[in-house]
């Protein structure tokens, strides 16, 4: 009696994967026919706490979602944000690829998808950026005055999902009368 006995046990700990997240800005956001590609949201947040590296074969999807019309166009534009940049299908961060592009230009129209597959390179403020860099317009001189509605889903390298959408307003401007003569 008064002696020691010693129990070992084996534990396993899996860890469990955490979704990226994203956050648009809920506000509508106004757009004028003619205006120039407007930034989405300037304040956009996403990112992975699982770290950068869950990023690589993850994906952005942004997407026209309601209201799309024929001359609804999405589009990065090159070096708005930090130096987040489109060359043919490759996405950049300066010369840097970080991703490939679905449309060369990273531009998309109607309610066709713009889906971004990242690789190694990519990583939580780089995401951040593109998501930022994300523009709209409409090239028509007659636009439908529906509510748009543009969705954004972030996916990570483990499948984890999250998406989040913009509502925008779009006002169609008269446009002056013109004249010929011959």
């Amino acid at each position: 009696s008064g002696g020691t006995s010693n129990d070992a046990r084996v534990i396993s700990v899996t860890a469990a994967n955490d979704a990226p997240t994203i956050s648009i800005d809920a506000s509508t956001l106004a757009y004028t026919e003619n205006d120039a590609a407007t930034q989405i949201d300037a304040a956009a947040t996403s990112s992975d706490a699982d770290g950068d590296a869950d990023w690589n074969t993850g994906t952005l999807v942004v997407q026209m979602t309601g209201n799309n019309e024929a001359a609804d166009e999405l589009s990065i534009l090159d070096n708005v944000v930090g130096t987040i940049n489109t060359d043919g299908t490759n996405l950049q961060d300066g010369a840097t690829v970080i991703g490939t592009l679905s449309s060369s230009e990273g531009t998309v129209t109607d309610g066709t998808a713009l889906t971004i597959t990242l690789n190694s390179n990519a990583t939580n403020a780089l995401v951040q950026e593109l998501v930022r860099a994300i523009h709209y317009r409409n090239t028509s001189n007659t636009p439908g005055t529906s509510n748009r509605t543009v969705t954004y889903t972030v996916t990570d390298a483990s499948g984890g999902t999250s998406n989040d959408a913009r509502v925008i307003s779009v006002t169609a401007a008269n446009d002056a009368p013109t004249i010929s003569i011959d």
